[in-house]
């Protein structure tokens, strides 16, 4: 797969578990890529089976997402700089930005075989909404729950 199909698979999932939205432009590229070619197939890589490991899955995943924002930054800001030692000082801490992302995407791959080299889909089978009462508030609840 080349990195234009994989794209719009890429920016689906990151919108999903960073609660960032996609643009509409975004949304209808990843809607209309989001289904495995014929010669391609998606297989299940792993389950986040608890509300704790899913919400470490997404903490990963969102400081691997604002590293690469950093990354995005100073690659921006380099070429504008004009000043030789502001532009020395911008490109090591471009070096060592890149190298904490790719410790964390290397993270990322032993803990759960994620890299943001590859497209994923995540599939939510299972979602709880949990809404946080008073001991109170809770009783009123279950009493009208049970009056229906």
């Amino acid at each position: 797969m080349d990195g234009i199909k994989r794209k719009p698979l890429f920016l689906a999932l990151l919108a999903l578990i960073t609660g960032y939205p996609l643009v509409a432009e975004e949304q209808a590229t990843a809607a209309s890529s989001s289904e495995a070619s014929p010669k391609e197939k998606y297989i299940r890589l792993l389950t986040l089976d608890s509300i704790e490991s899913n919400q470490a899955f997404r903490q990963s995943i969102q400081k691997l997402t604002a590293q690469r924002q950093r990354i995005l930054q100073l690659t921006h800001q380099l070429p504008n700089e004009t000043d030789s030692k502001k532009k020395t000082s911008l490109g090591k801490r471009l070096e060592a930005e890149i190298q904490v992302f790719d410790a964390l995407n290397q993270k990322l791959k032993k803990t759960y075989g994620f890299s943001f080299d590859e497209p994923y889909i995540q599939d939510i089978e299972k979602a709880y909404l949990y809404l946080f009462l008073t001991e109170e508030e809770a009783a009123q609840l279950e009493a009208s729950k049970q009056k229906e």
